[in-house]
């Protein structure tokens, strides 16, 4: 890996979004029967394993292949597309949106807000004990708004990131004749792979069969190679903070304003496991548990299925095994 100059050059920018994403990263493996895209562009929506996926590419990708991030801007915006030049693809992760939504409130609270130390972000509910949820009902209350605190604006921030120009810190960028449907297209036509953040380690491994049409050993259920673990920044101190454990209020509330979001994930988790099932008939690995992927889906239509989300899902899910209830 080495640091290009426009890496130096974001240094020298205060507010640069991610240093990491300046770095141009080279794969290392040697190429396979697949020709590889020359260049990739990972599509950075922050809070979901940018940095993680970033600092894997040169173990995962061939010899020829390189990645470079969007700096946390969105798949069409004029950096993204400049990276992209002539002959690249897109790439990118998607997080289970009420997992990412709460991510970003509290990298938001415990650590951007925090650093900047200015302006007022909810920290605490009124007549509760300070908790580090204190505060996330006002946050996810205030949105759609014009306004995210000087922070992230978690309205369905994946569908911008893939379908708009626009960043993860306010709701524009997307075009007015944009559709839910036409993202979902977006979304299978212009990006080359798209992995989850609940599968990281497995993204991986589908990433490098993708780009080399081989399986590393360590990659399957049953590995005996520890999995690679996608991090989030610097509050792993809030790692036991989950989406799973909020009330079901809060949980409904994060939906209500992640809805676009939801059904792309559904999508998203509905082309996954086409691939891992492609991969298995190939090469005969199974890169997904067992259940794995079963206990996602029950998490996934739950949300997906349900409120403003619901019929758009059912269309992006037609015609295959997985249906809302």
């Amino acid at each position: 890996m080495r640091l290009t100059a426009l890496a130096f050059l974001a240094l020298l920018r205060p507010c640069a979004p991610s240093g990491a994403d300046h770095i141009l990263r080279e794969g290392t493996l040697q190429p396979g029967a697949v020709a590889a895209p020359p260049r990739l562009v990972f599509v950075h929506i922050p809070r979901a394993a940018g940095g993680s996926s970033m600092n894997a590419a040169p173990s995962v990708l061939p010899k020829g292949t390189t990645l470079l991030g969007s700096a946390e801007s969105a798949a069409w915006s004029r950096l993204t597309r400049e990276r992209l030049g002539d002959g690249g693809r897109r790439v990118t992760m998607l997080r289970f949106p009420l997992s990412l939504a709460l991510s970003q409130f509290l990298y938001c609270k415990f650590q951007l807000r925090r650093r900047k130390g200015r302006g007022r972000f909810p920290n605490r509910d009124p007549g509760r004990p300070r908790a580090p949820t204190g505060g996330l009902d006002e946050w996810a209350a205030h949105f759609p708004s014009d306004t995210s605190y000087g922070c992230y604006d978690p309205t369905n921030v994946q569908y911008r990131f893939v379908a708009g120009n626009g960043n993860a810190r306010g709701a524009g960028g997307v075009a007015a004749r944009m559709t839910i449907d036409k993202a979902v297209k977006f979304l299978d036509d212009e990006f080359y792979f798209v992995g989850l953040v609940e599968l990281h380690a497995e993204s991986l491994c589908a990433l490098t069969h993708a780009t080399t049409g081989r399986v590393p050993a360590h990659c399957g259920c049953g590995a005996d190679a520890p999995a690679r673990r996608a991090t989030h920044g610097k509050i792993r101190k809030l790692q036991n903070v989950t989406a799973a454990g909020l009330a079901p209020a809060q949980r409904d509330a994060l939906a209500r304003i992640t809805a676009k979001d939801l059904v792309l994930y559904a999508r998203a988790l509905l082309s996954f496991e086409r691939r891992v099932a492609d991969v298995r008939a190939r090469t005969g690995v199974a890169l997904v548990c067992d259940g794995k992927l079963d206990a996602l889906w029950a998490t996934t239509l739950e949300y997906a299925c349900a409120g403003a989300a619901a019929h758009a899902t059912r269309r992006v899910l037609h015609g295959s095994d997985r249906r809302c209830s």
